[in-house]
């Protein structure tokens, strides 16, 4: 699940911080309740969109070829170079 607003990403920021596995907060106006591990994942894993767009450019790689993500950096490898 992701933020809603501005106040709710602040709010997903500041508990992602305090590192408080048992923590929640409300957001999308008290609609939605976010984990600890809502906003970890939100935070670190971009809430899927890193994934998403990968999907997307492996669909659009030249025959023979693959998108590799490696240490934050997005490669387009041949298949015998992975």
């Amino acid at each position: 699940m992701a933020p809603g607003s501005p106040w709710d990403v602040r709010q997903a920021v500041k508990l992602y911080q305090r590192h408080d596995p048992g923590a929640t907060i409300g957001c999308n106006k008290g609609r939605d309740v976010m984990t600890f591990d809502d906003a970890a994942e939100w935070i670190t894993g971009q809430g899927g969109l890193a994934d998403q767009a990968t999907d997307y450019l492996q669909s659009r790689a030249p025959d023979g070829h693959l998108f590799v993500s490696d240490m934050g950096e997005l490669l387009l490898l041949r298949d015998d170079e992975e």
